[in-house]
Parts: structure tokens; C-alpha cells; sequence
């Protein structure tokens, strides 16, 4: 199974198991071992996990819950708490064990649902004060599972991976400053954008300025909607067929992976999706895509959180499948023809031939979205 694909097994068996958990232990069994799994460790063998290590010059009762070990190097210490513990209380804690142990480059604290990482950018053996990233199993992007995947026991390279966290945090900070201008654009910036585009002859006014500045918003809300998901390797290959999927079966976990292709029609869908929803959405930047072998995902703000599925079949039979029940989308859309699904596509589906088409569809894709926000 490709990376990517048991990041988001695992997100799925975490959202079904932490409402169980309501101690410690029980979130390392069932959420924190897996996790350690998942980056390629052997949770049974103590050459490569210690469970209750004792850290530098700790004292003996102070013990770190597991220190991971990688070609017999320590490497990477991980403190456990409980579900509903806040981590950032920890943080000393984990300072304690990362600064008396100066071979250990990388220590993560979670409550097995947040995993925050922790390096020493800062000053060389002492634990910086934030984390360079933050994996949320509950809302995670793809570039999250890109850097969570640099972390595998048979990738991790610990010279490397500090010069990468560095860059993490400098992209934290600038990406902070993109976001607050994008959404608030400063006299100088709306000046540069309708300058640039040609817009008006002549000085820039300040009325000329807040004329313009909500369109420079809408404008940069439309363009990020647009390409949000987008990925250089699925701009080379958009050229290339889709994966036809079999009607009502679901592809085995264990075939060979190939390279998933997201075509042009896809994100058609996808922006007609998030044109038809945007206004019933607390943030519309939460809205993204999932694209798999087997379906395209419409998902808001988590991995699990997806609410509707495009599948194309055999023949370029397409389907959207929803999880709303068939009468309530029956409701919603009397004119189609609604039929029950397969378990992995949803609770029902329809079939539709033009993009455009779907403009029909706006109430199902508003309920459907309401049940995931």
C-alpha cells in the first residue's frame, strides 16, 4: 500500500477509535503504536522501539514514553499523553528528555491524534520553544503527508531532515504573511495588482485603491479555490487516460500502485463543487480533493471529510456517489435518477454526462457538505 493510502487507513481508524479512548495507555495501544507502524517500525522489537526510556540526566522516575532507534542510532524521542490533554502544556517536559540526550535530533509529543515535531533550530541540543510541523490525523493535506513521510525509518536522514525543518519553519512564517495579505490586501498590494493587470490609466488614487480592493479580494479567492490541490506531477501527466474503475467492486489493497492521474474533467468538478458550495462553507479554503485509484474526493477541511465521490467506470460511465440517504437526495433532486451504492462510494450515487449538468445538483451538495462541517 502506497504511503499516502495508509496515512489515510490509519485516519480513518483513529476517528473510529478515540471515541473509546479516554486514558493514556489506551491512546498509545490504539492510536500512537500504529502511528510508529505506519513510519515503518517494529513496535515489538526493542532495537528499534524503547518503550519508558530513561532520558540523559532525568531522573529515574522521569522516563520517555518510546525512543526510536534507527540502524542501532537513537534518533527520535516520542512522549504520549492522553486524548484530551493539550501538548503544549508538555512541552518542558519534552525539553527535559531532548536536552540531556544531545544524539537525539527530533522529538514528537502527541496525544495520538496531534503529532507536533520538535528539533533544536534554535540553539544546537536545546528543544525550540514551537514545533517545526504539526501532523493533525483529523485535517491534513497532502504536502502533510509529504513531509510526515520524510520521518519513515527507511528515509530518515537526520542532517538532512534539520536543514528541511528549518526550511518548514521559514515557509510557516512567509506562508502567515501570504495569508494575512491575501485576505486583507494592504494600499500597496492592490496598487501592484491593478497595476500590473493593466486596470487603470494614469495614478493610483487611494479611492482608485478602495474601488478595487474587494475585487482583488474576490479575485484571489476565485484563483486559490482554482488551483488549490494542484501538484506539479499532476500538471505533467494531465495529458495522460484515467483509471477506469469496475462497476461495483473495489480494487484490491494489494495490487501494484500506479501513478494517480487527476484529469481535467476531475477538477472541473471539483471547482463546479466549490462554486455551488462556497457560500454555505465557514472557510472555502478548507475545500479539497482527494484523488485515488479508485475515486476523486470532494472533502472539506479533514481526510475523512469527504462529500461527494466521482468515479469513472468502463465505457466513461460517470458517477457521483454521496453519503446522504437515497430519499433524502431523491428529495433534493427529483429530476435524477438515484440509485444505491456500494458502501465505498457512499450511500447512493447518480450518473451524469456533462460537468455543467450537476449545476442541478446544488441542494445535494449543500446538504452533503453541511454533514461533514
Amino acid at each position: 500500500m502506497a504511503f499516502a493510502d495508509a496515512v489515510r487507513t490509519l485516519a480513518n481508524q483513529i476517528e473510529e477509535r478515540r471515541p473509546h479512548i479516554v486514558t493514556e495507555e489506551a491512546a498509545k495501544q490504539a492510536l500512537i503504536l500504529p502511528f510508529l507502524a505506519l513510519l515503518g517500525f517494529d513496535i515489538y522489537n526493542p532495537s528499534e522501539v524503547i518503550p519508558e526510556y530513561k532520558a540523559g540526566w532525568a531522573k529515574q522516575t522521569e522516563k520517555i514514553d518510546y525512543a526510536l532507534l534507527i540502524s542501532k542510532k537513537l534518533s527520535i524521542f516520542v512522549e504520549a499523553k492522553g486524548p484530551n490533554e493539550i501538548l503544549a502544556n508538555y512541552d518542558p517536559q519534552l525539553a527535559k528528555y531532548f536536552n540531556s540526550t544531545p544524539e537525539v535530533k527530533f522529538s514528537i509529543i502527541t496525544n495520538g491524534v496531534v503529532f507536533r515535531f520538535f528539533t533544536d533550530l534554535q540553539e544546537r541540543n536545546m528543544l525550540d520553544k514551537k514545533p517545526f510541523f504539526e501532523f493533525n490525523f483529523e485535517s491534513f493535506t497532502d504536502g502533510d503527508i509529504q513531509v510526515l513521510e520524510r520521518f519513515r525509518k527507511d528515509m530518515f536522514n537526520a542532517e538532512s531532515l534539520v536543514g528541511y525543518a528549518e526550511d518548514l519553519v521559514f515557509l510557516s512564517a512567509l506562508k502567515g504573511q501570504f495569508k494575512a495579505l491575501l485576505r486583507d490586501p494592504s494600499d500597496d498590494f492592490v496598487r501592484f495588482a491593478v497595476g500590473s493587470a493593466g486596470l487603470v490609466d494614469g495614478r493610483l488614487t487611494q479611492k482608485v485603491v478602495d474601488r478595487f480592493r474587494p475585487l482583488v479580494k474576490e479575485s484571489i479567492s476565485a484563483a486559490i479555490l482554482e488551483i488549490v490541490g494542484q501538484s506539479f506531477l499532476q500538471q505533467s501527466a494531465a495529458t495522460e487516460e484515467p483509471t477506469a474503475v469496475a462497476a461495483e467492486s473495489v480494487p484490491s489493497e494489494d495490487e501494484a500502485p500506479t501513478r494517480v492521474v487527476t484529469t481535467e474533467e476531475e477538477m472541473a468538478v471539483f471547482r463546479l463543487v466549490g462554486e455551488l458550495v462556497a457560500e454555505h462553507v465557514p472557510d472555502v479554503d478548507k475545500l479539497r480533493y482527494q484523488d485515488t485509484e479508485r475515486y476523486f474526493s470532494v472533502l472539506y477541511a479533514k481526510s475523512t471529510g469527504w462529500f461527494v465521490r466521482m468515479v469513472v467506470q468502463k465505457g466513461n460511465r460517470k458517477i457521483l456517489g454521496f453519503r446522504l440517504p437515497a430519499d433524502r437526495v431523491r428529495e433534493l433532486a427529483p429530476s435524477c435518477n438515484v440509485e444505491d451504492a456500494p458502501s465505498w462510494i457512499g450511500s447512493c450515487r447518480i450518473t451524469f454526462d456533462n460537468t455543467e449538468d450537476l449545476r442541478a445538483l446544488q441542494p445535494v451538495f449543500v446538504a452533503a457538505v453541511a454533514e461533514v462541517l
